[in-house]
């Protein structure tokens, strides 16, 4: 991992400045989450988009959160009970990121669409990673990618930890997604959309 979120600010991630400029839900619904579906938000830290997955998804969907602290997913625990939220279900991951062998098993092709949000900026080995997870996604399912503009700001990242949007585009290409779009979202955020084919 190259620089790691810092769980002593874990309030920050919720912060009514972060709502405005990243307002999850709107993000969600946009890119097609909707209810029943199961959602894997990997990276999920605190829940920030992975609570208000769980209130799109509703009852009869799941979702799936993936962190390596255990600090962020008691916070998040903490969250969703608040919102008497039952439907999502945490795993703490390996310090690379990666989730252990049994719940690569139990979870392989679940998934109906993931998120991986100001996180590959913070991976060493991004093709073994991006395998790792795209593993656990249907066929015809999506990965949706956020996360900082590679240009000089105070908020964020150091800037050589940076990923351009070309880059994370090759990289998609190479885990044969096929590239449904990308914007830039604000001054500090950008999206990209892909969906994992049907390999038949």
């Amino acid at each position: 991992m190259a620089q790691v979120f810092n769980p002593a600010q874990r309030d920050k991630l919720h912060s009514e400045e972060r709502k405005k400029s990243l307002p999850a839900k709107k993000i969600l619904t946009a890119c097609g989450l909707e209810e029943n579906r199961v959602f894997l938000d990997v990276g999920c830290g605190n829940g920030y988009f992975s609570l208000p997955a769980a209130e799109i998804v509703g009852p009869g969907g799941k979702v799936y959160a993936f962190d390596i602290s255990s600090q962020m997913l008691e916070d998040l625990q903490e969250r969703a009970e608040a919102r008497k939220l039952d439907n999502i279900k945490l795993f703490q991951v390996k310090e690379t990121g990666v989730c252990e062998d049994d719940i690569k098993e139990e979870l392989a092709g679940s998934g109906d669409m993931m998120l991986m949000a100001n996180l590959l900026h913070e991976i060493t080995s991004l093709p073994e990673f991006l395998e790792c997870y795209l593993r656990l996604l249907k066929d015809r399912s999506r990965l949706i990618v956020i996360d900082w503009r590679k240009k000089e700001m105070e908020a964020g990242p150091d800037y050589e930890h940076r990923l351009d949007v070309d880059r994370v585009q090759n990289l998609l290409r190479e885990a044969e997604l096929e590239l449904e779009y990308s914007r830039i979202l604000n001054e500090k955020y950008y999206l990209i959309v892909a969906d994992k084919k049907s390999r038949e």
